[in-house]
């Protein structure tokens, strides 16, 4: 199991031969806090593990691997929050998405698109990258579905809560000026008056990033579904050792990253097998191309089927 885990973290990666078509790099972020243990007579601590999904744009039928992104590939870095390890978790995030670019699509001259739930480090990440920016859309509907929590059975809710969505994405400055300040000011919807204040801050930190809906570049946002398949689904009522959890993430990462473990430790089993054959000398002097002393029992004892096995091998060879 560790060699298939070193294989998982290894970087044998293949840059895709269509890559000359691409110029622009998709970066989906988000962070997830789990509980998992170092050692079990310490207890469990809340670890925050920072999710980042790279691909190069989408195609409308799904690939090998049930996803549409193109060339779709995924990373992680997990930190214990109680640590003050973790303060520098923006540099190792930019080092993380430098690397795994170049890994993964090669040295060019990228653009960068980074999206995100708003959170301030998205926006460093986004500064430091020269990136444009964007909001994932899912967040914003799930901040504007809190003040209509009927929306799914009520048809009024339903209806004023795409009302509001349609305004915010057409122009988010004009939607707080004329729906959410009057809302605020008259308490147009009575008992929602903390709610509208924290959606009107959090449309303002975000203007830009839902600006950018209209932009031709953009094809939509997935960072939530990402980090759900990704991590949250593999985490729910369990707690890891955190290894442990890391291991499970670097495995789910090979896959989706077109490596597999698997494949390559068979491959590398094989290769063992052929060292093995020619450093018992069961082959022609001229053909000792390995040197290993590597044994297999079997050839080296006095049983009949010993011998013609060497035989086999040596006429095979």
């Amino acid at each position: 199991m560790e060699e298939l885990i070193e294989i998982a973290r290894s970087n044998q990666y293949q840059i895709p031969n269509d890559i000359v078509k691409y110029d622009t790099v998709y970066i989906f972020t988000d962070d997830t806090y789990k509980m998992a243990f170092v050692d079990k007579k310490k207890g469990n601590y809340k670890h925050i593990i920072r999710n980042f999904t790279f691909c190069l744009g989408k195609i409308n039928q799904k690939d090998s691997r049930g996803s549409k992104l193109i060339h779709k590939r995924v990373k992680h870095l997990i930190y214990e929050c109680k640590s003050d390890k973790n303060y520098n978790l923006i540099n190792k995030s930019i080092i993380l998405i430098y690397q795994t670019v170049k890994q993964m699509y090669g040295e060019k001259d990228w653009k960068f698109v980074v999206t995100g739930d708003g959170a301030s480090y998205i926006k460093t990440l986004a500064s430091q990258l020269n990136a444009k920016i964007v909001l994932d859309y899912f967040h914003l509907v799930k901040e504007m579905r809190v003040l209509f929590p009927l929306w799914r059975s009520n048809k009024e809710h339903r209806e004023k809560l795409a009302e509001f969505l349609a305004a915010v994405r057409k122009d988010p400055e004009y939607f707080i000026l004329n729906y959410l300040n009057p809302a605020i000011k008259h308490d147009f919807i009575p008992g929602k008056l903390i709610q509208l204040k924290y959606l009107k801050n959090y449309i303002k930190q975000n203007i830009q990033g839902i600006l950018n809906y209209k932009q031709d570049w953009y094809f939509g946002s997935c960072t939530e579904s990402c980090i759900w398949h990704f991590i949250k689904s593999k985490c729910v009522a369990k707690t890891y050792n955190i290894k442990t959890l890391d291991n499970i993430l670097c495995s789910e990462e090979a896959w989706i990253n077109n490596i597999n473990p698997y494949e390559i430790w068979l491959e590398d089993i094989y290769i063992d097998q052929q060292e093995q054959i020619y450093s018992n000398n069961f082959v022609p002097k001229e053909s000792d191309v390995y040197q290993h002393n590597i044994d297999i029992p079997i050839l080296n004892s006095n049983l009949k089927i010993a011998g013609a096995l060497k035989e086999l091998m040596y006429n095979y060879y």
